[in-house]
């Protein structure tokens, strides 16, 4: 060791700090590890890509403003079918056409019915004594789409400015836009929807002639306290029902051993669960692992967007289609989103000692995702997370009515608290080193979703050229009768003009010639629907 004037300092045998053991020996020093963690540089090559394209998506997402439903392009209709029907838990959250096709549908499809819809009753309102159908009540009704599938759940309140109320939509939105470019994939796509008052009443009144209650008056809160300003309509974030069943931790018995809520843990917990549950490392089983990372993410992203008590009483988990059995947490409910006034470390008084920084494991993808954007390439281009959304928001919502979603000023609480947990980070990979504390979580998939298209659309030409080339007339009109027998696939373009073809056939006899099925090709890759449908 160096002494204080820099003399190295000699270990004198039998003594404890020996240099030399039996035979001459050294002790071995404790490895050397740098002081901070950083992915490798092939890593964050791909973590850039990915945030990039998420950034392109999202915007051209709000650029289109036809629901797949109506696209021209019957791809896109295949598409969607093939995201919504995948029993992969993170399909439709981290492939992006999934996200970007989920959201043109909240935005832009049409509302046919709701239930479940809720008054608004501000903070004064709950101290008057007013009662709601929950504590804190916002507002918000359930939507059902046009395309008979898809269902919305409407939030329209937006903070302190209305009324006293204590959530914001656009919480909703800026947590989902973050959750994709942060690579968490564990919210549901969240989209900006206004609705004029009289469309409100409209479905106020078809709920009135089923529920049999005084639904106007529900509305009424709702313009009174939540509307653009003239009472003339509302704007709210349009959250995406999750595509799986999933189950709320409400009580103490069903907490037990799934969920750990790290914002309010005693030390003797943290340090049971060191030994038993984050007693964990790359071999250990994907059930071990799942349980370990996800308690730990779900603390992380409270944490990074603002409202740490949530973990206390907001936890979901999703399960598969056809069992029971634990798969992802799912982030829902965050419309206290926010960076104002101060860090969320000082906000809720949360110590670099909390029980994540001892458990010291943490999901790759996410905490590679997370330096990557704040490597020093990122902080000089200015392409860190928090300037990546605030520029992601500008551009997708410039004009919503009741004022901007983000502003220069949150950049610099959300950077702070990115900061804590690379801090929280570094600190277990000083103590640990990096192969032990960064675990790769095993049950992720990398999508090209480039590749995934051109299979599709390979799929549907050569499904075409099939049913122009390959079939007998009884074969087209059995598989006429199948299709038309498909309830979902009964609504897209593709679909309908499998079927008029087959129908043609069948009736005529006819055989396409080869000029015109190659014509009706091109169209079909050009997108022009209109001409193949008129050939057929």
């Amino acid at each position: 060791e160096v002494g204080e004037e820099g003399e190295e300092e000699e270990g004198e045998e039998g003594e404890d700090g020996e240099e030399a053991g039996e035979g001459g020996e050294t002790t071995p020093a404790d490895p050397v590890r740098p002081e901070h963690y950083q992915p490798t540089k092939e890593e964050r090559r791909k973590h850039k890509e990915a945030a990039h394209q998420w950034m392109r998506v999202l915007r051209d997402s709000n650029q289109n403003k036809m629901p797949p439903s109506t696209e021209q392009d019957a791809l896109e209709s295949i598409y969607w079918e093939d995201c919504f029907g995948d029993e992969y838990f993170f399909r439709m959250f981290a492939d992006p056409v999934c996200t970007s096709l989920w959201l043109r549908k909240l935005q832009d499809e049409q509302v046919v019915s709701i239930s479940d819809l809720l008054a608004v009753i501000t903070e004064e309102e709950e101290d008057a004594g007013v009662a709601g159908d929950k504590p804190a009540q916002n507002g918000g009704m359930k939507c059902y789409l046009e395309d008979g599938s898809t269902i919305g759940y409407w939030k329209p309140c937006y903070g302190s400015g209305s009324g006293g109320t204590s959530e914001s939509y656009k919480g909703e939105i800026l947590a989902s836009l973050l959750d994709r470019l942060s690579g968490f994939y564990r919210t549901c796509a969240v989209g900006a929807s206004h609705f004029e008052s009289g469309q409100l009443y409209d479905l106020a009144d078809d709920l009135a002639a089923r529920s049999h209650e005084d639904e106007r008056f529900k509305i009424d809160t709702v313009l009174r306290h939540c509307s653009d300003g003239d009472g003339a309509g509302a704007e709210g974030a349009m959250v995406g029902w999750a595509p799986f069943p999933v189950e709320r931790f409400t009580h103490t018995d069903q907490k037990e051993g799934r969920f750990f809520d790290f914002w309010k843990m005693d030390q003797e917990t943290i340090d049971g669960l060191k030994n038993t549950v984050y007693d964990v490392d790359a071999s250990s089983t994907e059930e071990e692992l799942r349980l370990a990372l996800e308690n730990v993410a779900f603390f992380l992203i409270n944490l990074i967007e603002g409202y740490p008590p949530k973990s206390s009483h907001n936890c979901y988990v999703m399960h598969p289609r056809h069992g029971t059995s634990d798969g992802p947490f799912l982030y829902v409910d965050n419309d206290r989103t926010s960076w104002r006034h101060s860090p969320t470390a000082e906000k809720w008084h949360i110590s670099p000692d909390n029980g994540v920084c001892q458990v010291c494991r943490f999901p790759k993808s996410v905490i590679d995702r997370i330096y990557t954007l704040y490597d020093d390439e990122s902080r000089d281009k200015g392409e860190t997370l928090s300037l990546l959304l605030l520029d992601l928001t500008n551009d997708m919502y410039p004009e919503l009515p009741n004022g901007p979603l983000m502003i220069a000023d949150n950049v610099t609480f959300l950077d702070a608290n990115i900061q804590w947990v690379m801090d929280c980070v570094d600190r277990c990979v000083q103590q640990y080193g990096a192969d032990t504390v960064i675990i790769k979580e095993p049950w992720l998939r990398e999508y090209d979703f480039q590749e995934h298209y051109r299979t599709l659309e390979k799929r549907l030409l050569e499904d075409i050229d099939y049913a122009v080339e390959k079939l007998q007339p009884s074969t087209r009109a059995k598989l006429a009768v199948q299709v038309r027998q498909k309830d979902t696939a009964a609504h897209t373009q593709y679909q309908q003009m499998m079927v008029w073809k087959k129908q043609r056939s069948v009736h005529s006899g006819e055989e396409m010639v080869e000029a015109d099925a190659r014509r009706l090709q091109q169209a079909l890759r050009n997108g022009n629907v209109r001409l193949a449908s008129d050939m057929l």
